[in-house]
């Protein structure tokens, strides 16, 4: 997304300022992932597992599911 938005900046506005403006993002976005990163090298595999998961999971039951346990209060 940052690269999309750099690139943009560079490509399409072709002016100095515009392409300043770009690189600056481009690094600025770089140095704050790296950061990122650096306090938790985990993040990307959290990340991944989350883009996994479906929006809605539909409730299912079967013959095998063990019975539901419900106790009274006396």
């Amino acid at each position: 997304m940052v690269s999309m938005i750099s690139v943009i900046l560079v490509v399409v506005a072709m002016t100095w300022l515009a392409a300043a403006l770009g690189v600056f993002v481009w690094f600025g976005a770089l140095a704050a992932l790296r950061a990122m990163a650096k306090v938790d090298p985990l993040l990307s595999k959290v990340y991944l597992r989350h883009i996994r998961y479906r929006s809605y999971y539909p409730a299912h039951a079967t013959i095998f599911a063990p019975p539901s346990r419900h106790v009274r209060n006396k």
